[in-house]
């Protein structure tokens, strides 16, 4: 059943209202009765900290990007990425180790993990499991972001947390900043992208074929995630999406008003939700694919 805008509005932030005070109650659970949190963190004492995420591949770069400062300035920690198998081609530091269940249990079996950072605050079935779970309670030090869900309420990771971050929504960037501040490390809140010498030819030579004039801008749209295309797949109506004809109307008061090139991106499987190109008054398009870099497929640029 479709509902209308104010009523879709209204759903939307009720949940939001019951989300934030689900996470409230939860913070303040471990704050009363979890004896974790007594526990005093030394720094100096943590080298190797397994990270455990299951975002989205946005959310991974950001949450890469986020660990990427953090080794900037910390050299000597090093950084075990527990996701999924997919997110293995985006890291590109060697400070960070993406690592699959099994060697993140034997990783703590051996004692070589010193800190633990749950970004996913959740027991996500498809990334690890209730063993996993058990063997981190070995960890000296356990941190716990801070984000939940009605549905995911059954699945939140119970006791034995060393600190949770507050619940303030700022930002998801800046949960996950505070989770790393936690542990007592304070770092640059930009966010830093590592790429290869031959990633970074390949930009140069990628903005030297599109950029004709050194005045022109290039500005990058990217208009949906893989939570909008499997609600649309399904014939739902996705929370966050904007509709196609505010892109097409965003995009060609931009052409129109500076000098510029907007460059569409996204997944292939996103290509077939874009706007039509019919729906832009300037009709120039170019097509590139950067796959091999960046594991985004460039749709079409606008000129």
């Amino acid at each position: 059943m479709k509902i209308g805008f104010f009523f879709r509005k209204l759903s939307i932030e009720s949940l939001e209202v019951i989300r934030s005070l689900i996470d409230m109650a939860l913070y303040l659970a471990w704050l009363l009765l979890d004896p974790g949190k007594f526990k005093i963190i030394d720094n100096k004492k943590i080298k190797n900290i397994l990270v455990v995420y299951a975002g989205a591949i946005g959310d991974t770069y950001n949450t890469l990007g986020i660990i990427n400062s953090l080794v900037s300035k910390y050299k000597y920690l090093n950084i075990y990425y527990l996701s999924f198998k997919k997110n293995k081609d985006f890291i590109k530091n060697p400070n960070i180790h993406i690592v699959n269940l099994d060697k993140a249990k034997t990783l703590i079996d051996d004692k070589k993990i010193d800190a633990a950072v749950f970004l996913t605050n959740i027991l996500e079935s498809d990334l690890f499991d209730k063993e996993f779970y058990l063997k981190t309670l070995k960890v000296p030090y356990i941190i716990l972001s801070a984000y939940s869900s009605i549905v995911t309420l059954p699945k939140q990771i119970p006791f034995s947390i060393t600190r949770r971050v507050f619940p303030r929504y700022k930002s998801m960037l800046g949960i996950y900043i505070s989770a790393f501040e936690k542990l007592g490390f304070y770092f640059n809140k930009k966010i830093d992208f590592f790429y290869t010498k031959e990633a970074e030819k390949y930009a140069e030579s990628f903005f030297k074929k599109i950029k004709k004039d050194k005045r022109e801008k290039i500005i990058f749209f990217h208009p949906f995630s893989s939570k909008i295309t499997h609600a649309l797949d399904e014939g739902k109506i996705p929370s966050s999406n904007w509709p196609n004809e505010r892109w097409s109307e965003l995009a060609n008061i931009i052409l129109r008003k500076y000098n510029s090139k907007i460059v569409f991106t996204g997944s292939k499987e996103e290509e077939y939700f874009l706007p039509s190109k019919d729906e832009y008054s300037i009709r120039h398009f170019s097509l590139y694919n950067m796959e091999k870099y960046m594991k985004a497929h460039i749709v079409y640029a606008l000129t």
